[in-house]
Formats: structure tokens, sequence, C-alpha cells
């Protein structure tokens, strides 16, 4: 028997696109936010939960954004919140 079912598949799909879409995020955010290499805090924001939480509570905090968020960076943002607001809850309610 396969350990890939179309489920398994499914939901690796969907923690990839979840990953995918914080580092697009906190690349976009950056951006708008003056930093000189946002595409470093891009790479490294979904690698490491430490430096995304230093990110979102640091250095995001001390900075105001140069231009009001896009389309495409508050669809990331949904993405990215939606998906571990999901995986946060599954966690705690499966047995």
């Amino acid at each position: 028997m396969s350990l890939l079912t179309p489920a398994v598949a499914f939901g690796a799909a969907l923690v990839l696109s979840v990953w995918l879409a914080s580092g697009v995020w906190v690349n976009l955010d950056a951006h708008a936010r003056g930093s000189d290499y946002p595409a470093v805090w891009g790479v490294l924001a979904p690698l490491s939960g430490i430096v995304l939480f230093y990110y979102l509570l640091w250095w995001r905090r001390g900075r105001s954004r140069e231009w009001p968020p896009p389309r495409l960076e508050r669809a990331t943002a949904t993405v990215v919140i939606a998906g571990l607001g999901g995986l946060v809850v599954g966690s705690l309610v499966s047995p």
C-alpha cells in the first residue's frame, strides 16, 4: 500500500503553499517598509520560525509602510493567517 494517497498529496500541497505564501508576504511587506534586503527576509522567515517571529514582533513594528498593501500582499497574508490558524486549530482538536 502506498503512503502517497490523494489526501496526503493534497495536505502536502497545502502546507507548501502556506510556506511559500509566508515568504512572499514577508518579502512584499519588508519591501514596503523600506528594508534594504527584503528578499533575505522573505527567504529566512519561512525557513526559521525565530526569524519570522523577530520580523513580526520587533522589526516590523519600528517601521511604517511607504505605501498601502496591494491586493497580492493582502491575499498572501490571508493565506498565511488562515493556513497557520488551521494548523494550530487542527493540532488542538485532533485526537
